[in-house]
This record gives structure tokens, sequence and C-alpha cells, in this order.
């Protein structure tokens, strides 16, 4: 689990999450107890993506 590594308590994540939804970074994201799910939009780079 990734979370508890972070420095996101876990009560602000559903907010951060909606940040990025509307900033046009993530869609179809839900949250549970152990789990964060999403999908990525098209304006944003893959990972593995090289740069130019």
């Amino acid at each position: 689990m990734l979370l508890p590594q972070t420095a996101i308590p876990a009560d602000e994540l559903p907010e951060l999450l909606d940040q990025l939804t509307a900033a046009d970074w993530l869609a179809n994201s839900t949250v549970s107890s152990t789990r964060v799910t999403g999908r990525l939009t098209d304006r944003v780079l893959p990972f593995t993506c090289p740069l130019p």
C-alpha cells in the first residue's frame, strides 16, 4: 500500500483527486480504504515516454 508511505493524510486524498480531475489530469478516479484507482487523461505523458 502506497498511501502510508506518502505525506498526504488519507482524509485529504479525495479532495486532491478532485483537483487533479478538475485540471483534466485524471479521469474516473475512485478512492476506497485501501486503493486509489483512476485513468490519466490524454494530456498527461506516460512515465515511459522518453523526453525529446
